[in-house]
C-alpha cells in the first residue's frame, strides 16, 4: 500500500530550485527544477511515490515569457539577422538567429500589452531558434525561444600520438625531468 502525501512545490532564489514540502512544513525533498520545465502536478495535489512531477528538454535552454501579450519582432530580419533552416527528417522550418554583420542591430523579442506598451524585451543570442511568430498572441509561460546547448566534443586521438611515439621508441624525451644530479644513497637520521 502506497501512502499519499500532500505536497507543495516551492520555488526559491535565482536558480529556480524547487522543494517538495509536506503540509507540516517538513522538507521531504529539495531538487533543482530547471527553468522552463513543464510541471505535471497541480498546486496542493496529492501524489504517490514515483510520480513524475516535471519534465524538460535537457538539450536546449529556453526563454519563457513572463507576461501575456502580443509578440513583436525588433531587428529580426530574414536574411540579415535570421535564416530559415529546414530539418531534413521532419521538414519542420525554424527561424534561427544568424551571426549578423551590423553591430548596431540587436535582435529582440518584445512582449506588448493591448495598448501597445512594451511589457518585456528579450535579447536573442546567435543560434537561438524562434518558436513564435511576429504578431502572435501568447500567454505567460509560453516558450518563446530554444537555445541549443553545446556538447563537448571528444579530442582526436592523434593529438597524443607524438608523446606515445617518444615513450615507445626509447629515445630521449623532448623535455626530460631531473631526478637527481648525483648517484648515491640518502640516509635520514
Amino acid at each position: 500500500m502506497t501512502e499519499e502525501k500532500q505536497l507543495i512545490l516551492l520555488f526559491q532564489g535565482p536558480q529556480k530550485s524547487g522543494s517538495l514540502i509536506h503540509r507540516t512544513d517538513l522538507v521531504l525533498s529539495a531538487n533543482n527544477i530547471p527553468y522552463g520545465s513543464n510541471l505535471l502536478i497541480k498546486d496542493m495535489e496529492s501524489i504517490k511515490k514515483g510520480t513524475v512531477i516535471c519534465n524538460w528538454d535537457p538539450y536546449n535552454g529556453v526563454i519563457v515569457s513572463e507576461f501575456k501579450g502580443k509578440v513583436e519582432f525588433e531587428d529580426i530580419i530574414e536574411g540579415s539577422t535570421y535564416k530559415v533552416e529546414i530539418d531534413e527528417q521532419t521538414g519542420f522550418r525554424e527561424k534561427v538567429i544568424a551571426d549578423f554583420k551590423k553591430k548596431n542591430v540587436a535582435p529582440n523579442l518584445l512582449i506588448k500589452d493591448k495598448s501597445g506598451e512594451t511589457l518585456q524585451s528579450y535579447s536573442l543570442p546567435v543560434g537561438a531558434h524562434l518558436l513564435v511568430d511576429d504578431g502572435e498572441k501568447i500567454e505567460a509561460g509560453k516558450i518563446l525561444v530554444k537555445i541549443p546547448r553545446r556538447s563537448g566534443k571528444a579530442g582526436d586521438i592523434t593529438g597524443g600520438l607524438p608523446r606515445v611515439t617518444e615513450l615507445f621508441e626509447a629515445r630521449d624525451p623532448s623535455n626530460p625531468a631531473v631526478v637527481s644530479e648525483i648517484d648515491g644513497c640518502n640516509i635520514i637520521r
